[in-house]
């Protein structure tokens, strides 16, 4: 059976409509209005939107700060350097992403997830073995990355821009030190949304778009957003 005949919905021509306008539409934006917030209900379906994508066993690795208070945009934004202040400072909001240190302390709550969502017993029971052999634990994968680090120890990183990165380091840890617990996360990206300027009224969303098509896809287990997502600052409860 043919994935768009699962689905019961989107076709091949769908599909393919919808990766062309938005590959077409797509535009580098340095100007936002800073008069326009993206409303509650649009954010929280862009963030669920974001949960549905794949990771290696389903591990989901990571966690979000959604930062959107006066407060803390001044705080991420002092953290920054160059332009991108001013854009943290413009735009609605942005999302910090937190890349878990040990992913493997959620293995427990991953077989539950697994468990409740109907997963084949005998792949639950073997998880515990796939994650520690991903994440580098036991003496065969310890042996594979000792390898691999001696293959590709001669390789050196080659520098894209003239910033002082002491400088750069000091600036993010100051902002992670007072958002996030170090000792669990490392903040990898951070990404702000907003409107472009001469955004008239017609092209903001009030709430999300529903499907046309319906809602007839492939239920994915995932950790709740509201376990997953906080605001302003690590451990926050996010409200929408």
């Amino acid at each position: 059976m043919k994935a768009s005949q699962q689905l019961g919905g989107p076709t091949a021509r769908h599909l393919a409509e919808a990766f062309e306008l938005v590959a077409r539409s797509r535009f580098t934006n340095r100007h936002y209005d800073r008069a326009r917030n993206v409303p509650s209900p649009v954010i929280r379906r862009i963030l669920e939107l974001g949960q549905l994508a794949p990771t290696s066993f389903n591990l989901q690795p990571f966690q979000y700060v959604l930062i959107r208070s006066p407060e803390a945009k001044d705080l991420l934004a002092s953290s920054m350097i160059g332009n991108n202040a001013r854009v943290v400072a413009d735009t609605s909001f942005s999302i910090a992403f937190l890349a878990e240190n040990d992913p493997a302390r959620n293995a427990r709550l991953l077989m539950d997830l697994e468990r409740s969502a109907g997963t084949d017993s005998n792949y639950i029971a073997s998880l515990p073995a796939k994650l520690n052999f991903l994440l580098g634990k036991g003496h065969v994968a310890r042996g594979l990355k000792k390898i691999a680090s001696h293959l590709l120890s001669p390789l050196r990183p080659m520098p894209v821009i003239d910033i002082d990165n002491r400088a750069w380091a000091a600036k993010n840890v100051g902002f992670v030190a007072q958002q996030v617990p170090l000792d669990q996360f490392s903040v990898p990206l951070v990404l702000s949304v907003g409107y472009p300027t001469g955004t008239t009224d017609d092209n903001v969303l009030l709430e999300p778009v529903e499907l046309s098509l319906g809602d007839n896809f492939p239920k994915k287990a995932r950790f709740p957003l509201d376990s997953r997502c906080f605001e302003n600052k690590y451990g926050n409860k996010i409200s929408f």
